[in-house]
């Protein structure tokens, strides 16, 4: 799909690992491109989600055991002010 990106290559060496970095919790599937199908292998949550924007990167081993990724946080204050002259 065109909005999934790539994470690595599986040890088969006919299956890629996908995300998509617009969903959450964070799914990686297994895509084998020779018949199309799709698997899902792993899902990562972040521990702390507060001001959680979305996984920068994914990178997943071939054997599919050690995940690394990073992710984007965007934390904001708001701050209410009455009584201003």
């Amino acid at each position: 799909m065109p909005e999934e990106t790539i994470a690595g290559w599986a040890a088969d060496s006919r299956s890629l690992f996908v995300y998509r970095s617009d969903r959450f919790p964070l799914a990686i599937y297994r895509f084998d491109f020779l018949s199309g199908q799709r698997k899902k292998v792993k899902e990562v949550l972040s521990k702390e989600p507060l001001g959680l924007s979305r996984p920068v990167w994914v990178r997943i081993s071939p054997d599919a055991k050690y995940i690394a990724y990073s992710y984007q946080y965007r934390i904001s204050e708001l701050y209410l002010v009455t009584g201003l002259k």
